[in-house]
Formats: C-alpha cells, sequence, structure tokens
C-alpha cells in the first residue's frame, strides 16, 4: 500500500473580494477557503460536509480547476494539478468528479439514466456508442 496519498490538499486558499460603496471599490474579502489541508487515499471515498456557504463547492471546484486558489498546493499521484493544462488538465479530469449532493441538479428529470451515465464516456471519448451502452447497464 501506498504511503502518499493519491489526492493531497495542502493549505489551500481561496479569497473572493467583496465589493461595495457609493464607488464599487473593494470593502473586504470573504475567506471562503482558508488553509485547507485534506488527504483522500486510494480506495477511499471523502465525504465533505458543512453549513451552507461554509466552502465545501469551491474546495470541489478548486480541486477540478474550476476556480483558481489564492494559495496552496494540491497533488493527484504525486503530480502537482495547478500547472496543468490542455491534454495533461484533460486526462486529470477524466480521473476525479464531484457528486452533487443536489438530486436535481445530479439527476436532471429531462434526461435518462442511461444519457446520464453515457454523456460524461462520450466526452472523453471512451468507448464507441454501444460499449457505453453496455458499460452504462
Amino acid at each position: 500500500m501506498s504511503r502518499t496519498a493519491l489526492l493531497a490538499v495542502r493549505n489551500v486558499r481561496r479569497y473572493f473580494p467583496l465589493y461595495g460603496g457609493l464607488f464599487g471599490r473593494q470593502t473586504q474579502l470573504l475567506k471562503a477557503l482558508d488553509g485547507v489541508s485534506i488527504d483522500v487515499w486510494a480506495g477511499r471515498t471523502v465525504g465533505i460536509v458543512g453549513e451552507s456557504g461554509c466552502g465545501k463547492s469551491t474546495l470541489a471546484r478548486t480541486v477540478l480547476l474550476l476556480e483558481q486558489p489564492d494559495a496552496g498546493e494540491v497533488t493527484f499521484d504525486g503530480k502537482a494539478i495547478f500547472s496543468l493544462r490542455g491534454a495533461e488538465l484533460k486526462a486529470y479530469r477524466r480521473q476525479v468528479q464531484i457528486v452533487f449532493q443536489d438530486p436535481y441538479a445530479s439527476l436532471p428529470a429531462r434526461m435518462s439514466v442511461q444519457t446520464v451515465l453515457t454523456e460524461p464516456l462520450a466526452i472523453h471519448g471512451i468507448g464507441d456508442e454501444s460499449t457505453r451502452h453496455a458499460r452504462a447497464a
């Protein structure tokens, strides 16, 4: 068993400026993430829980590189992810995902379960249509 976490998040910070006043100047910083660290080991599942607005989604979006952090480091399988671009970023995103807590966003009524399961495979060019359908089944 490896002694290195598959996903290692170290001291990640993500602050958002808040603007206000007569001239729309920055009035304060919202500290969505302030020194967050977590390890996810291979074969394990981690759930992030907390009250609304505590930074759960910001953490997930930062780990997926949908948000750029202000500080910190994230490594996946020993490789720093904040510098990934192009094909390397696409390959990384094939290996990680968010499972949203909102069932209406996760399983839209306008799409069949088959479509929900096969769409990401098609986006990433995995298999042909019949292979994707068999895999989803």
